[in-house]
């Protein structure tokens, strides 16, 4: 993946993962808050509850804005809807952000380090990464990551991979 030329404030993008399709609170309400903080920032965002719910029941990874691995384990580093989620923002230079509501909806690694490296990938493209608990910013080229940054991020991932079924 190259790094593209991205505007400040550009379209935000939704992905979430749940390994056991029972997560709660329901996707739909994490694409309600994904909304509200696009609307926030003052991003552009075409999700809505109803197409995530309708994914789900189509068993569909992606639609407009929305990415979803349902029913996919967390330690799977290549899943659909991350593969094309990936591929979106490598191919659209209109994005600018992505909400994850929590870093174990990216990842429950069987290594905390692949789900770090999987957030510096994203980051590295010149994207934020939006949770419910921070704002990690975009990498520019050359610049590093801020050490309590880094493991904090490390910790998170450890901790979503101890508790995988």
């Amino acid at each position: 993946m190259k790094r593209i030329q991205r505007p400040t404030l550009g379209r935000l993008l939704f992905y979430t993962r749940d390994s056991g399709g029972r997560h709660e609170p329901t996707p739909g309400e994490y694409v309600r808050v994904a909304q509200s903080r696009a609307e926030k920032e003052k991003l552009s965002f075409a999700g809505t509850p109803d197409i995530i719910e309708n994914m789900i029941r189509n068993d569909a990874s992606q639609n407009g804005d929305i990415f979803l691995d349902y029913g996919v384990k967390g330690n799977l580093l290549s899943r659909p809807g991350l593969d094309a989620l990936l591929q979106r923002i490598d191919s659209d230079s209109g994005v600018s952000h992505v909400f994850i509501p929590r870093r174990d909806r990216l990842a429950r690694p069987d290594h905390a380090l692949d789900g770090v490296q999987l957030e510096l990938r994203i980051r590295s493209l010149g994207v934020t990464l939006i949770f419910f608990d921070r704002v990690c910013g975009p990498l520019n080229p050359g610049m590093r990551d801020q050490m309590g940054d880094m493991i904090m991020s490390l910790i998170d991932y450890d901790k979503a991979g101890t508790y995988r079924r």
